[in-house]
């Protein structure tokens, strides 16, 4: 790998993970214009359908077709559908910040699905384990102390959707590596949407109020979801996964600094250990160590 692509493949990564990062910040300006989560969700992975289709065919690249277009077209409407709920639905009840870092134990969690699954899992994976969970506890005791119900569920619904993301990406791993990742995601986004379009056709949908409002739900499905997506599969094509995924761990921290910029969320000592021991951890368990 020459130093130009390494460049080019860790800038996409850092690109992306900061468009994912700011999911929070549009999510919370979209919220005060009126729109719900599902609406909100049905906009995002129906944009996120629309750009990244337009990407493939522009690649040339080959959709899904046959029983993994049917596990594909599964993992949308249930795995993309529950962890997006579980998340955006956190977002509505706690800050975005603490969110995000609770979704980022997800490594953690597909290293107990592989404990479960029978995989040996080497000490350094074990040990980071326990650091993702020490971590979580800071992050999340002080906010437990002074929680109400709904700052519980809210963290509930985080961990939530931590446990799904950790699901699918154990389920799809197989999926992905036969087939091409842009058009694959493409179709589970298109699922997801549907599912999210017929269940607002029967309870409603809400608009945004205002043109920030409509700015903001745009800006979730074109940046937070279709660049976030490309630009990551990009990395991934030129500094290989394990790096790409490794650099993904930026988003929490852009998502913190948005934040305590723009959001008015207090950074206390405890989030910023317990934030740092969930990303050392993420790092860790991002490194391709199992043994079958």
């Amino acid at each position: 790998m020459d130093r130009k692509t390494l460049l080019l493949g860790v800038i996409c990564v850092i690109a992306s993970a900061t468009c994912f990062g700011t999911i929070p910040l549009f999510s919370q300006i979209a919220y005060s214009s009126g729109v719900d989560p599902k609406t909100l969700l049905f906009f995002r992975f129906t944009i996120a359908f629309l750009c990244l289709s337009a990407l493939a065919l522009f690649q040339r690249q080959s959709f899904p077709t046959g029983k993994n277009l049917i596990w594909l077209i599964g993992l949308g409407s249930v795995g993309f559908v529950l962890q997006s709920f579980c998340f955006f639905s956190s977002l509505t009840l706690i800050n975005g910040s603490l969110a995000t870092l609770l979704l980022y134990l997800y490594p953690a969690f597909v290293v107990c699905f592989s404990l479960l699954r029978g995989r040996r899992v080497p000490f350094e994976k074990n040990a980071a384990l326990v650091l993702a969970i020490l971590g979580s506890y800071l992050v999340i005791g002080p906010t437990i102390e002074q929680a109400n119900s709904g700052t519980v569920a809210g963290i509930l619904f985080a961990l939530g959707a931590a446990v799904v993301y950790a699901g699918y990406v154990v389920l799809s791993e197989d999926i992905l590596a036969q087939e091409q990742a842009v058009p694959s995601v493409a179709i589970m986004s298109a699922s997801a949407a549907a599912v999210y379009g017929v269940t607002e056709i029967f309870q409603g949908f809400t608009f945004p109020v205002s043109l920030l409002g409509w700015f903001a739900v745009v800006c979730i499905g074109v940046v937070c979801a279709a660049f976030a997506i490309g630009l990551l599969f990009q990395g991934i094509k030129l500094i290989g996964s394990v790096n790409a995924s490794i650099l993904s761990n930026l988003e929490p921290i852009v998502t913190v600094v948005i934040g305590t910029a723009f959001l008015e969320e207090a950074l206390t000592l405890e989030k910023i250990l317990g934030g740092l021991l969930i990303i050392f951890a993420g790092v860790v368990l991002a490194k391709p160590a199992y043994q079958n």
